[in-house]
């Protein structure tokens, strides 16, 4: 019997998945470079303006950013969802990565704090491992005992009281994966708005509670920064999960390690920061591992 041709479904060509792909890679390379330029504007605010005042004010301009997203991406039900107990807990953890990075980025060099935030991957393997009962294959095993050598030697050895920026930067890694794997499933059958609004939405709420105790008055300058990191923390965030939902987290997770690149410019151009022998040996080790696994994954689902 003929096939009606409004009937006939062709497959994607290779030249359409690579296109998707490519369009992934610039997603994401393009969402690093604001997520950093977000973090310069944190890392200079004064001393007295507490994180609670930060992310107070980031959810406050993102709501700006986002309503516009709403209406322009035209989902027929923008805050319909099935997962609403996902939604909450990915807002939850990126709301605990996003103060741990702000901590981090203010306590210790962008460069470094991004290189401890590069673990974070190999967190993920490990607590799919231990709590999903994923296989525990040999490149596995591997890939978490060269991360994990890498960020031991990124502690410089010592007492963890003499690291505490190092280990807020850590802990903030591992929720920003977390965040990432709900992305990733949300992002399939959500609204991309829906996804970060609900974030934005739950930051708000939440430092509104605490804002009476640390309003004080700003100036024209603060104001502009704060400005900034809502717009570009929320920009951000739409555009890696743009990223993410046109291609899978492995194959374009590598291009993640371009905020060191930024990091490292930033550090050298505003604050005239290297990273010591420590850092350098030790970020090599993490990314090796993290790109020795994002490989042999991708080569097991092949």
């Amino acid at each position: 019997m003929k096939i009606p041709a409004s009937k006939v479904t062709l497959p994607d060509t290779p030249s359409k998945a690579f296109s998707s792909h490519s369009k992934a890679v610039f997603f994401m390379m393009f969402a690093v470079g604001l997520y950093a330029i977000q973090d310069v504007f944190a890392k200079t605010l004064p001393p007295n303006i507490s994180l609670v005042e930060i992310l107070f004010f980031r959810s406050v301009f993102g709501l700006l950013f986002i309503v516009p997203m709403i209406l322009k991406e035209r989902h027929p039900h923008p805050f319909r969802t099935k997962y609403p107990v996902q939604h909450f807990l990915r807002a939850l953890a990126t709301i605990i990565a996003t103060y741990c990075f702000i901590s981090a980025f203010r306590m210790m060099p962008l460069a470094e704090a991004y290189a401890i935030t590069f673990s974070a991957p190999i967190f993920m393997t490990f607590f799919a491992i231990l709590f999903l009962k994923e296989k525990s294959t040999f490149h596995r095993w591997f890939s978490l005992f060269l991360g994990f050598t890498g960020v031991l030697i990124m502690f410089r050895p010592g007492p963890p009281e003499a690291n505490p920026g190092s280990l807020i930067a850590l802990t903030g890694g591992v929720f920003h994966a977390v965040a990432q794997l709900f992305t990733r499933k949300l992002s399939q059958e959500d609204s991309l708005s829906l996804i970060i609004i609900s974030f934005t939405l739950l930051t708000f709420i939440l430092t509104s509670i605490a804002m009476p105790f640390y309003c004080q008055a700003y100036s024209i300058k603060i104001m502009i920064s704060f400005s900034a990191i809502g717009f570009l923390g929320c920009a951000a965030q739409y555009v890696m999960s743009k990223a993410l939902q046109l291609a899978p987290v492995a194959s374009i997770a590598p291009f993640d390690y371009a905020a060191l690149l930024w990091g490292l410019l930033f550090d050298a151009l505003i604050w005239h920061s290297f990273p010591d022998v420590f850092m350098c040996s030790g970020v090599t080790l993490v990314i090796i591992a993290g790109l020795f696994l994002i490989r042999s994954e991708q080569k097991t689902h092949k």
